[in-house]
């Protein structure tokens, strides 16, 4: 029997990069929608191949690893470190160290039928049309690119500006750094649709999912400030949630106020 998703994640959080990157039961909906999607559109024959940008916990990667299929992550170190890439390469996953916004891929030309740009496009400090033309040079004709990325105008971004609090990171979590690795751009809607239209491709569907109503961790209004986050902010307490439970009843009522995009763009 293949491993389902669940022993996927168990397995994962058994690893020393869950120690800081934990994987929360309330994520596994998103992660399922993802993994769901690549399925739906890799090839029923031949010998498909999956590449993921920007590793993280690696997740979605691990699935398809896990069911025989050729999985290949890029990530770059001087900016995320190799424990990532060293934890995905443990779990069966092909990986190479690649700047994805300005390095040519070590992968040949419509190699790939499926590559998965997960909370990557927001953090690049230029333009996407780089990492784009490329994803769209390794996909094969057919292949799909599945784009998630926070939605610039959603409601929480919203309330907290009206709140006084910023949605950009603090510049005192990354003044003494010589990189800022935090959101440089977020998209809305019409522009994540414009970058993929710019570089070739079909837009196939979006989806919008709100994941932080209910589970961003929040103390008290002084959270609302963006920042830096780590394992002990993600295990913060929860508070508001007659106010969290009001602003998701919302979101899934107006999909363009919820808190992530996900866009497939085929080839």
């Amino acid at each position: 029997m293949l491993p389902a998703l669940e022993q996927v994640v168990a397995d994962y959080n058994k690893t020393q990069l869950a120690v800081e990157f934990p994987f929360l039961p309330a994520e596994l909906p998103y992660h399922r929608l993802l993994v769901d999607l690549g399925l739906k559109y890799l090839p029923e024959e031949g010998r498909p191949a999956v590449l993921d940008i920007g590793t993280g916990r690696g997740i979605c990667p691990r699935f398809f690893a896990s069911r025989g299929i050729r999985t290949i992550s890029l990530d770059f170190p001087a900016t995320a470190g190799n424990t990532a890439l060293e934890c995905a390469a443990e779990a069966g996953v092909e990986t190479h160290e690649c700047d994805c916004s300005q390095d040519r891929f070590p992968l040949e030309s419509e190699s790939v039928n499926c590559v998965y740009l997960g909370d990557v496009i927001e953090h690049l400090p230029h333009s996407p049309k780089w990492m784009l033309s490329e994803i769209y040079r390794v996909l094969r004709r057919g292949g799909v690119c599945i784009t998630s990325t926070p939605n610039a105008v959603r409601l929480t971004v919203r309330l907290k500006m009206l709140l006084g609090s910023s949605n950009w990171p603090r510049v005192n979590d990354y003044y003494d750094s010589l990189f800022h690795g935090g959101h440089h751009h977020e998209y809305t809607a019409a522009e994540l649709l414009y970058v993929h239209e710019r570089a070739g491709f079909r837009i196939v569907e979006m989806r919008m999912m709100e994941l932080n109503a209910l589970q961003a961790p929040i103390e008290n209004l002084s959270d609302l400030q963006s920042g830096a986050r780590d394992g002990a902010a993600r295990r913060k307490a929860l508070r508001f949630g007659m106010a969290r439970r009001l602003l998701y009843a919302v979101s899934l009522a107006v999909p363009r106020l919820r808190g992530q995009m996900i866009l497939v763009a085929q080839k």
